[in-house]
């Protein structure tokens, strides 16, 4: 029986099902996979184990069970495959909220009372404006602290004047320290993270209207990530929109390999 699991940070915890049950939840398994999955967890593994290692054999199990949702497990670590630079998780970001009926514009630049700011994301919805930042993180291991959020609120401050109705949204592909969440609830800024808020985190926002970053295909290359992003090809809505022999094009594929992963973008949708 499980008892511990080391972190990817290296922080040690008791082994806790429930955070198992939930990520299975959010990509859509049913209580009978579910329960089979927790069972031959706690059966294969050590009593000390690492995030990791639960990961690897949640993986494992669902290629013979599930392929779709092998897929979809693998969304966190697709997100950081959006990197190196942030950049590009901007734009995905952007796509997700465009589909939530938000009217965005991206990379703007604001003139605050004393200095001038590019803002990541500009939206609006409902009469409401909001200002966007994005903190991405390659490293999912990575927590946005309490600086992160005084540098946004800095920012947010000198540029009030002319944002006297809008709201200030720090947005990351990783989590918040819990003093993070703390000031953001006391100054009413509105935080998106991997976990949190319960009802409306990253991962539901995705699941809900299946927005898939292009990074989840488990048979591509980062080459051809990077070729697919460049080309503005972020969701996997958008790769089937595209005419195939544009995609063959900007990715050199042969027709055999770009037929396996039209079909797994297919399946996916």
């Amino acid at each position: 029986m499980i008892k511990t699991v080391i972190k990817a940070n290296g922080e040690r915890e008791p082994y806790q099902k429930e955070k198992i049950i939930n990520s299975l939840q959010k990509i859509g398994a049913e209580r009978g996979l579910i329960d089979e999955v927790i069972s031959f967890l706690e059966r294969t593994l050590p009593s000390t184990t690492t995030t990791k290692d639960i990961f690897n054999k949640i993986y494992s199990f669902l290629e013979g069970r599930n392929k779709k949702l092998r897929v979809k497990y693998n969304l966190k670590k697709a997100i950081s495959l959006l990197g190196p630079a942030g950049y590009s998780f901007e734009k995905y970001f952007s796509k997700i909220l465009e589909h939530h009926g938000y009217h965005v514009q991206t990379n703007i630049f604001l003139k605050g009372r004393c200095l001038s700011y590019e803002i990541d994301i500009f939206a609006s919805r409902e009469e409401i404006d909001y200002l966007i930042e994005c903190k991405f993180h390659q490293f999912l291991n990575k927590k946005n602290d309490i600086k992160t959020i005084l540098y946004v609120y800095g920012r947010y401050l000198d540029l009030r004047e002319k944002f006297n109705k809008g709201v200030l949204w720090l947005v990351t592909n990783t989590k918040f320290t819990s003093e993070t969440i703390k000031f953001a609830n006391c100054y009413d800024i509105k935080l998106t993270s991997w976990n949190y808020p319960l009802t409306s985190n990253l991962p539901l926002l995705i699941e809900t209207k299946h927005l898939y970053p292009v990074t989840i295909l488990t048979c591509c290359y980062k080459k051809v990530f990077s070729q697919l992003v460049r080309a503005d090809i972020i969701l996997i809505e958008d790769l089937l929109n595209k005419e195939r022999r544009f995609l063959k094009k900007i990715t050199s594929l042969s027709d055999e390999e770009l037929e396996r992963i039209i079909k797994e973008a297919e399946m996916l949708l």
